[in-house]
C-alpha cells in the first residue's frame, strides 16, 4: 500500500494537467472527493480536466463549498476524415481577410462534406486520477473526448475499499507533505460525513485520524 501511494505521490509532483474522472454511479461523497482533490491541484496545475461535470443537484447542495473553476486550455478541434472514405494527397491552409480557408486535396475521388467529421480535441493530461474500483468502470465517452495517458501514469481510487476522502487525503498528503488548501479540507471532511453507512460504523483509527486532521 505504501509503495503504491510512493507511486502515486510521485506522479503528482512530477505533473502539470491533470484528468479527474468519477466512476459509474459515484455517490456525492465520492464527488466531493473529487472536488478535493481538483482543489488541492488548481494552484500548481496548467490545466485540469473534470468528467462528469456536476449536475444541477449537486451545484444546488454543495455550491458553497465548491472550488472555482479549474485553470483549462483553449478546446482544439479536429477535422477527421476516414480513409476508406476519401483518401488525402494534401492539407493546407489559406489566411483570408474575414476567414481561414482549409484546403483539402484528395487522391481520386471528391470530397463530400458527409466525409468531414468535426469533433472537439482536448489536450493531453500529463497524469489521470479514476475514482472507481477501476478504470474500467469510467465510461468511455469521457475518456474518448481526450488524449488518456498510458497506464503508468493513471492513479485509481478505489472508493469500494478505502471511503474516497481517506484515499485522497493520504494522496495529497503524501505528494505534498506542507499541503495548504483548506477549501479542499471542508470538501473531505464534508465526503468523510457522507461516506456508507459501513465506513461510519467501522470508525477506524485511520478514519478518526483523518476526520481529526482535516478538521
Amino acid at each position: 500500500m505504501q509503495e503504491l501511494l510512493a507511486r502515486g505521490a510521485e506522479r503528482l509532483q512530477n505533473a502539470r494537467s491533470f484528468a479527474l474522472v468519477l466512476g459509474e454511479d459515484a455517490d456525492d461523497a465520492v464527488f466531493l472527493a473529487r472536488e478535493a482533490v481538483r482543489a488541492a491541484l488548481a494552484p500548481r496545475a496548467a490545466f485540469i480536466l473534470s468528467f462528469p461535470e456536476p449536475h444541477l443537484g449537486q451545484l444546488q447542495r454543495w455550491a458553497h463549498i465548491l472550488p472555482p473553476t479549474s485553470p483549462g486550455e483553449p478546446q482544439k478541434t479536429v477535422l477527421v476524415i476516414p480513409k476508406k472514405d476519401c483518401a488525402i494527397a494534401s492539407v493546407s491552409y489559406e489566411e483570408r481577410e474575414d476567414e481561414l480557408a482549409i484546403i483539402i486535396t484528395p487522391r481520386n475521388q471528391p470530397l463530400q462534406k458527409e466525409h468531414v467529421h468535426v469533433r472537439p480535441l482536448l489536450p493531453a493530461p500529463d497524469v489521470l486520477i479514476v475514482f472507481a474500483a477501476q478504470r474500467e468502470q469510467v465510461e468511455q465517452k469521457f475518456l474518448s473526448r481526450m488524449i488518456v495517458p498510458q497506464d503508468e501514469q493513471t492513479i485509481t481510487i478505489v472508493a469500494n475499499a478505502t471511503p474516497a476522502a481517506i484515499a485522497s487525503f493520504a494522496l495529497l498528503k503524501a505528494a505534498f507533505p506542507d499541503i495548504n488548501a483548506p477549501r479542499a479540507c471542508s470538501l473531505l471532511l464534508a465526503s468523510l460525513l457522507l461516506q456508507p453507512r459501513r465506513f461510519r460504523t467501522m470508525l477506524s483509527q485511520e478514519l478518526l485520524d483523518t476526520a481529526a486532521e482535516l478538521l
